[in-house]
């Protein structure tokens, strides 16, 4: 049919669409385009889906689609003369009385007009976006921009005011080193003159008895026998009359993971990291109290630069078992200040824990060894962790022992007899630098302090659950950690003097504590059971902060 609009005779004779019967077709279904006999016309009108049909005599107007048809992909001879409202499709008159027999059908025209309403009510749309939305969010995009720009900024500042203090810290460990060297330089040159003098000394008592022995030998006097009888047979020298000692320097592994775990490293979090960072676990966790309602002194160590509390395990109510990391004792020590008693291991303890009969499981770092300690005092050996020097130890619920190894980007697990169990946790995904401390929380996971500036969790699986690198923008030091009875970690931040609190999925909860309530250098914390919170300090104060109820 064609598109320029043809016309038909009225009375002409032409085959029924239908019955294709050669009849006088007097009828045209404008709805279906198809020409129809009287029979069928009736037949047509009286089915309920084609009653709203226009049918009329052929003559009354133009036999046109209303719109540019197109072939029928199916039956291609055929125009599409409708539209299928429940397939969405345009269907030929041969498609009407099969796949879409009983479908509601419209007027193609009428689709083709109510598909163009909703065509401008679509223009409209995007006209209306482009208008407001595209405008507004190159508003937000020009500040993020300038966001970046200012970050980026402050960034490199504090990585040069960073790389100048290093710089300074670094020459002043130098100089330092260089006037030691000549302290010691000068120490031992002065001991050698020292020792040349009395070596000068003795070259003269041995050239004054020389003459005498020239002397009386040339006399022939019978003094000889005095003399002989009399003088020393030999000089005494002073013991070591040569060595004075070395002056050797002992250089530290110096690299660039090294420098960087010291320096800091540059975070791209997005928008949602920090949004959830910053947002409280869904579960409900009770207020927590932040005054600390005793302090007291309990220096654990003579070494200067450390004397405090660096691990603190809790016993029983009331009391807890602390140690420092240059000190070969434990102690306990109840609430109100007072040592109870103290265990001698003979070794340096650098971490400790407590297994399931109460003994001590500790680390020997210099000696590469971890230990059992009985109650008594008693010390067995559980572990060689060689080549490396073990650092942090837990105790699991299940009595394994988990160790950080010193050089080592892992954890390793050992059965309760020193069974090495598995070598390295968390080692696929690279997640340690350095891990130093660890404890295990309610949940079993484990909470990793990594000299990276960061606090890593793992599962038993030693699966990435989460870090925490502190809050955005701020520097971030953590020395240790414990976990509470709400799987919330409490972490000591050693050098910007805080006590920070993170829910069991790693978001920030608050500051607990701070240098204006009394905090400097955290180290060793333990959240007990009594709901009490220990802060153990470099200095040797350990303060106890009534935390939460029971």
């Amino acid at each position: 049919m064609s598109d320029e609009g043809e016309f038909y005779p009225a009375q002409s004779v032409i085959n029924c669409d239908f019955c294709d019967t050669h009849v006088n077709v007097t009828w045209v279904c404008h709805t279906c385009d198809v020409s129809i006999c009287q029979k069928c016309k009736d037949i047509h009108l009286g089915k309920k889906k084609f009653r709203d049909h226009k049918v009329r005599l052929r003559g009354e107007e133009k036999l046109v689609s209303p719109i540019r048809t197109t072939k029928c992909h199916k039956h291609s001879s055929i125009d599409y003369t409708a539209f299928c409202d429940r397939c969405k499709i345009p269907a030929c008159i041969k498609c009407l009385v099969s796949e879409h027999k009983d479908h509601h059908v419209l007027d193609l025209k009428e689709a083709f007009d109510e598909y163009r309403v909703q065509l401008r009510s679509l223009k409209e749309n995007y006209k209306s976006q482009k208008l407001s939305e595209i405008p507004k969010r190159r508003v937000l995009l020009q500040q993020e921009k300038e966001r970046i720009n200012t970050e980026s900024s402050m960034a490199l500042d504090q990585i040069e005011k960073e790389r100048a203090e290093a710089i300074t810290s670094l020459n002043k460990v130098y100089n330092k080193l260089k006037n030691d060297v000549k302290l010691a330089k000068e120490s031992q040159q002065k001991d050698v003159e020292e020792k040349s003098k009395a070596l000068n000394k003795n070259e003269n008592s041995i050239e004054h008895l020389l003459e005498q022995c020239d002397t009386h030998e040339a006399s022939r006097d019978i003094s000889i026998f005095k003399f002989v009888i009399e003088c020393p047979h030999s000089v005494d020298f002073p013991p070591n009359e040569v060595s004075v000692g070395q002056i050797k320097f002992v250089s530290r592994s110096v690299s660039l993971s090294n420098i960087e775990q010291i320096v800091g490293k540059v975070m791209t979090n997005s928008k949602s990291d920090n949004e959830n960072k910053t947002r409280s676990s869904e579960k409900n966790i009770p207020a927590v109290d932040n005054k600390i309602t005793q302090s007291f002194m309990a220096p654990l160590s003579e070494n200067e630069f450390s004397k405090g509390a660096s691990v603190i395990q809790y016993e029983k109510s009331n009391h807890v078992w602390m140690t420092n990391d240059y000190s070969s004792t434990l102690y306990l020590y109840n609430s109100q200040g007072s040592k109870v008693t103290s265990i001698s291991a003979g070794f340096e303890i650098f971490g400790f824990d407590m297994d399931g009969n109460g003994d001590f499981i500790a680390t020997d770092y210099d000696n590469k060894k971890v230990k059992n300690i009985t109650r008594s005092g008693k010390v067995t050996i559980v572990i060689s962790s060689l080549p490396s020097e073990p650092l942090g130890v837990c105790v699991n619920n299940k009595q394994e022992i988990v160790l950080c190894l010193y050089g080592s980007n892992a954890l390793s697990k050992y059965s309760p007899d020193g069974r090495r169990l598995v070598r390295k946790i968390g080692e696929g995904g690279r997640l340690f630098m350095e891990p130093r401390r660890l404890t295990q929380n309610g949940n079993q996971d484990y909470c990793v302090v990594d000299d990276y500036k960061r606090v890593v969790v793992v599962d038993v699986g030693g699966s990435h659950r989460w870090t925490y690198d502190g809050q955005q923008g701020e520097k971030f030091n953590p020395d240790s950690t414990a976990c509470d009875g709400y799987q919330c970690l409490v972490i000591s931040d050693y050098n910007n003097h805080k006590i920070h609190l993170v829910d069991k999925d790693g978001h920030f909860l608050q500051v607990l504590l701070t240098r204006e309530a009394g905090i400097e250098y955290p180290r060793g914390v333990c959240a007990d059971k009594d709901g009490k919170l220990w802060v153990g300090q470099k200095d040797g104060e350990v303060h106890v902060v009534k935390y939460r109820s029971k």
